[in-house]
């Protein structure tokens, strides 16, 4: 006896706030195959991660979740290869929050200094005392308890729920939301909250009740490796034959409605067929912002240079993180009908004003004020210009704190500084170089002028 497959096998469940074309789903028999073959495929397919690792093995429940969380936070806005190490030396010198919630703001931020986005670490470091404090130590296991954690939000949540905890929820990052939209053809911009509130439904409705953490973990890596944003590997991607975006062509796209609102049919060009998806909002543009830094220097008792620092606000750009003194003002803008070298001299000449009138402020006499140079450095919404100046202090002064570079650098700075220093001691390198040669050229010109190996007289063996 042949058995008849319901109705209900095939039908796409129904799709509220129309217009909708209703194809943006799927049904229950998609819902199967596509966890079917993502998670044989995820099985052949996962790349060995140490994060991975401890959620597998590990059966501590607090322990577990600890471990996920730091991965998932340092993943933000990062990328895997650079998160590993990170991540390795963070588990070893923190393995709970019970350790990190007894770290010192500063040693978080020497530890997160290369990482970019350093509020990261704060409100990890936040969340840990939050669990210690408030939870007796035991870490939330829902989606709804994790999202109270100071800095996570429903993704963070979503994912650490799932895979350290099995919870049946699914997750949406930029992997997940560029598979998604190409599976399901939605060509509407990704950053309209109604596309990412049905983006978060369908992942809710298609995740493997008995693997979530798997499946969501699949989603993402077949982001990461296979549906990449530029150049997809179609040929290679396990879910092929469910994707709308890749049978897009000149049929196709006839059918696709026009009143669709998730469709975004007036948007999509045939020539860039996958790649069509996901489509974007339009980007907020950067902007160009000029800082001055000030290399203030001193000699200490043991001869070697020390430089006057200062910590950054709590919050905002690099909040907390330590720096060299930066100075208010960017000085005048020189007029358009300047020559070039014109320009530079008003600048130069305008800076020094502004470096000035803000160290007559803080009550500091100094000498030997120069520009040694330009560092640009691009945070995700600034292009920053740090216009790197030196003078030196004829004594030390009170409410300035003092450290040598190496000191300086251990201590929890920026990308961005680090790149400012590695120019102030790029510069003073050339400086001593041309000090010695200028000493060497004139001992070649006047042959009385003694070298420093003459006034040692070689002993004379017997």
């Amino acid at each position: 006896m042949v058995l008849k497959k319901s109705k209900k096998e095939n039908e796409k469940p129904k799709v509220e706030n129309e217009p909708d074309c209703g194809r943006h789903v799927f049904s229950a028999k998609e819902t199967r195959e596509l966890q079917s073959q993502l998670l044989v495929w995820y099985d052949k397919n996962a790349r060995t991660l140490p994060w991975r690792d401890i959620a597998r093995t590990e059966v501590d429940p607090n322990t577990r979740g600890y471990s996920v969380l730091v991965s998932e936070i340092m993943l933000q806005q990062t990328q895997v290869a650079t998160v590993i190490d990170y991540f390795n030396k963070w588990i070893k010198k923190w393995p709970g929050t019970k350790e990190l919630s007894k770290a010192t703001l500063e040693q978080i931020n020497q530890a997160w200094s290369g990482l970019g986005y350093y509020s990261r670490g704060r409100r990890l470091w936040e969340g840990a005392r939050y669990v210690e404090e408030t939870l007796d130590g035991s870490m939330p296991q829902t989606r709804v308890e994790l999202l109270k954690l100071p800095g996570v939000g429903k993704y963070t949540a979503s994912a650490v729920a799932s895979i350290a905890f099995g919870a049946q929820v699914g997750v949406v990052d930029g992997n997940v939301l560029r598979v998604l939209s190409r599976l399901r053809g939605i060509g509407a911009p990704i950053d309209n909250q109604k596309v990412v509130d049905h983006m978060w439904k369908l992942a809710d409705d298609i995740v493997d009740k008995e693997r979530p953490g798997d499946f969501n973990q699949a989603m993402m890596e077949l982001g990461a490796t296979v549906c990449t944003p530029k150049a997809p590997s179609c040929v290679t991607c396990p879910v092929k034959s469910m994707c709308a975006a890749r049978a897009l062509n000149a049929a196709s796209i006839v059918d696709i409605e026009d009143t669709c609102v998730k469709c975004g049919k007036s948007e999509l060009k045939m020539e860039e067929g996958v790649l069509n998806y996901p489509r974007k909002g339009k980007k907020t543009a950067s902007r160009d912002e000029r800082t001055l830094v000030l290399a203030l220097s001193h000699p200490n008792s043991s001869g070697d240079l020390v430089y006057a620092v200062q910590q950054r606000p709590a919050s905002g750009l690099l909040a907390n993180l330590w720096e060299l003194l930066t100075v208010p003002g960017e000085g005048k803008q020189a007029a358009d009908d300047q020559d070039e070298a014109g320009k530079q001299q008003k600048e130069v000449k305008d800076e020094k004003e502004v470096i000035s009138t803000h160290l007559e402020t803080l009550k500091v006499a100094y000498s030997q004020l120069a520009k040694k140079g330009e560092v640009n450095h691009v945070f995700s919404h600034i292009n920053m210009t740090y216009v790197l100046y030196t003078a030196t202090m004829d004594k030390k002064y009170e409410g300035l704190e003092l450290m040598t570079l190496d000191n300086f650098l251990v201590k929890g700075t920026s990308t961005a500084m680090k790149k400012v220093v590695k120019l102030l001691q790029s510069s003073s390198s050339d400086s001593c170089s041309m000090k010695r040669k200028s000493l060497t050229a004139a001992t070649a010109a006047d042959p009385k002028q003694r070298s420093i190996n003459s006034f040692f007289k070689s002993v004379k063996k017997e």
